[in-house]
């Protein structure tokens, strides 16, 4: 958790939020702070087109695809070496 309001524009170049947003999610709860997550995300390929369903709808933090994804390749968007040049600057703002 990232309790000191000072870090928040460290954060800046590493998430898509707004400053307004993440000064709001800060100051949601009755102890200030926000959680902060190093995600490695990956594409499909080939690109999978699945089919809207009302339970993507709302906010979610993932969702169930009926989708038959077994024949396509996941590939990391960005190379092993940037992530890791990502999460030693992520852990040096931490230290």
């Amino acid at each position: 958790v990232v309790s000191d309001k000072a870090l928040l524009s460290k954060l800046r170049a590493y998430h898509i939020l707004t400053d307004e947003e993440v000064e709001a999610r800060f100051e949601q709860r009755p102890e200030p702070g926000v959680q902060v997550a190093l995600l490695r995300v990956y594409r499909v390929e080939p690109p999978c087109r699945v089919a809207w369903q009302e339970s993507f709808g709302g906010c979610r933090s993932w969702a169930e695809m009926d989708a038959d994804l077994d024949s396509c390749t996941l590939v990391s968007v960005l190379s092993d070496e940037r992530f890791e040049e990502i999460a030693a600057e992520l852990r040096a703002l931490f230290d």
